[in-house]
């Protein structure tokens, strides 16, 4: 017997889209906004420029601010030249946190159904995903809140040391 056959490995059909879609709406979703992660301002709250009043207090140095976000910018900026990178990093986070948010609580929910019908909220709604195109603290702690949200799911359903450390 062979895992997703038959017999005890078996898992049920539900599972599968409970982890496939939510997945499949996540590739689009950054396969749609990848060339122009504001979407031409169309859908985005800030304009269509990744800049935002509060960006270039995160790009240059201000000790007022936290230090996570702009350890974040010059990550990006050293792996990928330059902090314009940002917006598509930050999409693909996005994409992926909402992916393991719709999968983790239709998990702990035993209802796989509720999966592509939560990650399609989730895509939906502006105030998840339009932060991903700015250079805001939010377009990273939106995806923060939403993977720290999809392991205390995993928690509830399953409590383990290595989920509550997660």
């Amino acid at each position: 017997m062979t895992a997703g056959t038959t017999g005890r490995f078996a898992r049920p059909p539900g599972e599968k889209l409970a982890f496939w879609a939510p997945a499949a709406m996540a590739a689009a979703y950054v396969a749609w906004f990848w060339s122009n992660p504001i979407g031409g301002g169309a859908w985005s709250p800030f304009g269509d420029d990744p800049m935002h009043g509060d960006s270039n207090l995160f790009v240059h140095f201000n000790r007022y601010r936290t230090v996570g976000y702009p350890v974040f910018l010059d990550l990006v900026a050293a792996v990928f030249g330059s902090a314009e990178a940002a917006p598509r990093v930050q999409l693909a986070l996005t994409a992926a946190s909402v992916w393991l948010l719709a999968w983790s609580a239709a998990r702990a929910a035993a209802a796989p159904g509720l999966a592509p019908a939560l990650a399609l909220a989730l895509f939906a709604m502006s105030s998840v995903t339009r932060f991903h195109a700015y250079i805001l603290s939010e377009a990273l702690f939106v995806p923060l809140l939403c993977v720290m949200a999809g392991f205390l799911a995993l928690a509830a359903a399953r409590p383990a040391p290595r989920t509550a450390c997660a």
